[in-house]
């Protein structure tokens, strides 16, 4: 066949391991490899799995080594499939998958080849989505997309995936959820949403959940929590929050059954009880915000995205190795080369940094064990921390120096001034004081 790669792939006749082009030994099992038996033809031939052997018609033994024959048309549709992928011809690929899953023994194998099928039709509509996500007034998939056949068939073999997950070892269970390239958290975003498209209550819920989004996002923007205090009820927006988490319930009781509604619910709740002083304190709703986050997760929403957040919350809710663990969490999932992997390790680093002292003066003096360091930091311990004011005004330093330290520690003009005009008096006057 003309438009198939000129190479022949290998896999190991003994335990079936596909092998780079030049490998020679079997990286799985240690046998030595022979070539696949793979032909681009409806021709089925028989190999041996333990010598490599070739079998004549109808034997049921290898001649050569007396072990028990098998064809394997699994692993020939799949690697047929791969090739034609690699060759550009993605719903070709998809009919060799289809025929590979006639023969899948267990729940793993399906799994996997589901999960193949469903990841091949996700590129072949990947244009369509991203032309709904670059245009904010296409915000939904188009009618003549979402009544397709293979748009069908992509809903249908993300749900079988799932189903056969369901079934599979732990060890594999655990795998494909850790792993953001399995596809799985979007699978099931896929099927809540292909559901929610043909009922009603749910396109309401979430037409009031972007309404709810963009007034947030005006009222909060960026913020996902106010520090601890006294004086935080000061500057809460209570009264909107409390109408915001209320049109978020109403929401999720139009649509109770939708997983889509609640995860961007909780989330959107999650932001506001963030922010929401109430009568019992900031401690009662960020402990709110915690749970509603959980709940996202526990939905399977973006985990990345969730832990992010979550982060961002316990840095001013007194969780200081909680955020530690969650943006290390997000550096897990996305990578170190990523936007939002590359801002959770800085992060990470000032979170670490805040035991040594204060941001801004750790940034001047380019080392948490400066003296100058050392000094801010006993005086925050014995003076500040010691009444409610303090403790207040810590809370909020920790909260918004952490930009302004990055911004100076870019900048050798910044930390000349910063260190002459705020830092040494500031430094002149605790050292008087304990003088004196």
């Amino acid at each position: 066949m003309e438009n198939y790669p000129s190479f022949i792939p290998k896999f190991c006749y003994h335990c079936g391991h596909e092998t780079p082009e030049d490998g020679e030994i079997c990286e799985n099992c240690g046998h030595e490899l022979a070539i696949s038996p793979i032909k681009f033809n409806d021709l089925e031939m028989k190999y041996c799995y333990a010598c490599g052997s070739q079998a004549q018609e109808g034997s049921v033994e290898c001649k050569s080594c007396g072990s028990k024959l098998k064809l394997p048309k699994l692993e020939m549709h799949t690697l047929q499939a791969k090739i034609l992928r690699q060759a550009g011809q993605l719903m070709e690929s998809i009919t060799d998958l289809k025929k590979a899953l006639s023969f899948a023994e267990n729940h793993t194998e399906k799994f996997y080849i589901c999960q193949s099928i469903a990841s091949s039709y996700g590129e072949y509509w990947k244009p369509i989505f991203e032309k709904i996500e670059s245009d904010s007034d296409a915000d939904e998939i188009p009618k003549e997309v979402s009544e397709s056949e293979e748009f069908r068939e992509y809903v249908n073999y993300a749900k079988q995936a799932l189903d056969a997950l369901k079934d599979c070892p732990a060890d594999v269970q655990k795998k494909a959820e850790d792993d953001p390239r399995s596809g799985v958290a979007g699978f099931r975003m896929l099927v809540s949403e292909y559901v929610s498209m043909s009922d009603p209550n749910t396109k309401v819920a979430i037409a009031l959940l972007k309404e709810v989004e963009k007034k947030v996002d005006k009222t909060l923007g960026g913020q996902i929590a106010l520090p601890y205090g006294p004086d935080a009820a000061e500057y809460s927006p209570s009264a909107f929050c409390e109408e915001m988490v209320n049109q978020c319930n109403i929401a999720e009781k139009k649509a109770p059954n939708s997983k889509e509604v609640s995860i961007k619910s909780n989330i959107l709740k999650a932001q506001l009880y963030g922010n929401w002083y109430e009568p019992f304190g900031q401690r009662r709703t960020h402990n709110k915000a915690v749970e509603c986050y959980e709940k996202a997760l526990a939905l399977g929403g973006d985990e990345a995205f969730i832990r992010y957040r979550m982060a961002l919350l316990y840095r001013v809710h007194a969780g200081k190795d909680k955020a530690i663990e969650n943006f290390q969490r997000v550096v897990q999932l996305v990578g170190t080369d990523s936007e939002l992997g590359i801002e959770c390790a800085k992060e990470i680093e000032i979170e670490k940094a805040q035991k040594g002292g204060c941001f801004i003066a750790t940034a001047v003096y380019d080392s948490p064990a400066a003296p100058e360091v050392e000094l801010l930091r006993q005086f925050r311990d014995e003076v500040l921390l010691k009444f409610i004011g303090g403790k207040f005004f810590v809370a909020i330093y920790y909260h918004v120096s952490p930009p302004i330290a990055r911004l100076i520690s870019q900048s050798q003009r910044l930390k000349i001034i910063v260190r002459s005009y705020l830092l040494k008096p500031i430094i002149k006057f605790i050292s008087n004081r304990r003088s004196g």
